[in-house]
């Protein structure tokens, strides 16, 4: 079981987890690319892998979210406010960890940003995802769009890669490198060093302050 994790489930977690395991599975089924915007498919090719980082430094903060969480969006708008300050300390990458209880929308919304990042849009278009889309499966597709749209990219190309599920493999990929770093739930974030290691683990919703003492040791 993975859940989207506020303050007080940091404390529980762990005893959900393994009261609750045997009853619940952490599949993760195939998408359903129902939109209300019109498509046309075309043959699925290998896209280029990407990372979507910012800033400089010799540790990485890799923050795992799920869109649809609603501590997720909490976490990450806390850390767009106080990132800049550490922006030539620590690299920030995102990468995607949809949950269960969310998988379709969550699912979604991760490739329509990867979507948006393979026309140079992905931070915007991920920001704009978590401020604009009410979580915990609220999500109205055509806003995807809409933001797309908004953003000036080029709607044929999206709408394809919408279509072809083109990073529907990255973001599983990216899912499976959370949970082998021990994510439970989101949000869920680690430090890497230089050399690939985890050196910190951030597991569930911290406040601003808490971030910055952690961030201060680096």
């Amino acid at each position: 079981m993975f859940i989207c994790m506020g303050f007080f489930h940091r404390i529980f977690m762990v005893v959900i987890f393994v009261v609750l395991l045997p009853l619940l599975g952490a599949g993760c089924p195939s998408l359903s690319k129902k939109t209300n915007a019109t498509i046309t498919p075309s043959s699925k090719s290998t896209p280029q892998t990407v990372s979507f980082v910012r800033g400089n430094g010799d540790v990485t903060l890799v923050e795992y979210g799920d869109m649809e969480c609603p501590y997720s969006k909490e976490f990450h708008e806390t850390l767009e406010q106080i990132m800049p300050k550490y922006e030539e300390k620590i690299r920030w990458e995102y990468k995607h960890f949809p949950l269960n209880q969310h998988m379709k929308k969550a699912t979604l919304e991760a490739e329509a940003a990867e979507c948006a990042g393979a026309q140079g849009k992905f931070w915007e278009y991920l920001n704009q995802i978590y401020e604009r889309t009410p979580s915990n499966n609220g999500l109205e597709e055509q806003v995807l769009f809409d933001i797309a749209n908004e953003l000036k990219l080029d709607q044929t190309t999206f709408n394809t890669c919408i279509a072809d599920a083109t990073y529907h493999d990255k973001v599983k990929k990216d899912a499976t490198e959370a949970q082998e770093r021990g994510a439970l739930g989101t949000p869920f974030s680690v430090l890497v060093d230089k050399n690939g290691q985890v050196v910190e683990v951030i597991d569930g919703l911290y406040s601003q302050q808490e971030l910055q003492d952690i961030f201060s040791n680096y």
